[in-house]
């Protein structure tokens, strides 16, 4: 059962008449009926859209062999440590807005390109 809330209150006048009565009346849906409605989808700030799905540390301590991607050094693969990517699933789950972001933090003298890395991760899995 849905609540209406009623305020009462008095407003005075600028002619110096009687003050009128008002009344603000809100809907107040149930708790049931705002389960119901579809939350609205927010879209994130362009910051956090853009960046992959990073680990502080590998899983179990145990990180995957990143060279075992071609033309990966192993030089590459401590730069995408120090970034927080230390397996495979990571790299295969990377959209462009993903490749972009790596694309700025990229190290200057890594050669590789995010694409041939996305490929190579999902045969790997």
């Amino acid at each position: 059962m849905e609540s209406i809330v009623v305020n009462r209150g008095q407003t005075k006048t600028d002619d110096g008449a009687q003050p009128r009565q008002t009344a603000v009346v809100r809907y107040r849906p149930s708790a049931k009926r705002l389960a119901q409605q579809e939350m609205p989808v927010i879209p994130r700030p362009a910051k956090y859209r853009k960046k992959p799905w990073l680990l502080e540390a590998a899983r179990r301590d145990r990180p995957d062999d990143l060279t075992r991607i071609p033309d990966l050094s192993l030089n590459d693969e401590a730069a995408l440590n120090a970034l927080g990517i230390y397996h495979f699933d990571q790299i295969a789950i990377w959209d462009d807005a993903n490749v972009a972001w790596l694309q700025e933090n990229w190290p200057a003298g890594c050669q590789l390109q995010p694409a041939e890395l996305i490929v190579a991760a999902r045969k790997l899995l």
